[in-house]
């Protein structure tokens, strides 16, 4: 059920309802994800994340982490060339994050991410550097993009007992969500 503001919102929940929008505006809603449209998977796994107590830009990196398409779900509901409007909406580091969802080999590919500090980016067929807070932040996005899907427990196995071998220094909150997959 997709989420709804009351008419007295705060400047968060008015500045959700205009990221909520504007998926919609682009096609979100209209597109399928699932069993279910793509506007809901992605508000579902914007409000996981936001019930961890994950920051701002994580959320909605969350919020907009299959809009480019990914290496599963491959319908772009904006292209790459829509980067910098993305970008003026959600903020740099955001955007950034959910660029990177869409060009790494993932899911698979994480716990390799998670051994090896490194992405392979499968668009331009190189491995890229990855910083800690790049990879917790993609595994986070990927354990509430799964969960969100309420699908494939062997994978999120995988990679929540990668995530926790890997010694990153997830948040508390983060690493009681691993844990308990």
């Amino acid at each position: 059920m997709p989420l709804s503001f009351s008419k007295k919102e705060g400047p968060i929940e008015a500045r959700e309802g205009r990221l909520f929008a504007y998926l919609e505006k682009i096609g979100a809603r209209t597109k399928s994800h699932g069993s279910k449209e793509l506007l809901q998977h992605l508000q579902e796994t914007y409000t996981l994340l936001k019930s961890w107590g994950c920051d701002e830009a994580l959320c909605h990196a969350g919020l907009f982490h299959s809009v480019y398409g990914t290496a599963v779900y491959t319908e772009q509901t904006i292209d790459y060339t829509g980067r910098e409007n993305v970008r003026t909406l959600i903020g740099q580091e955001a955007e950034q994050l959910a660029y990177l969802f869409s060009v790494i080999d993932r899911p698979s590919g994480l716990v390799k991410a998670l051994q090896t500090k490194t992405f392979f980016d499968r668009l331009h067929k190189k491995t890229i550097p990855a910083s800690e807070k790049e990879l917790m932040a993609i595994v986070t996005i990927e354990i509430a993009n799964i969960l969100a899907q309420r699908h494939d427990k062997k994978l999120l196995d995988s990679i929540a007992s990668a995530a926790i071998t890997s010694r990153l220094p997830f948040p508390s909150r983060i690493m009681y969500v691993l844990r308990e997959i």
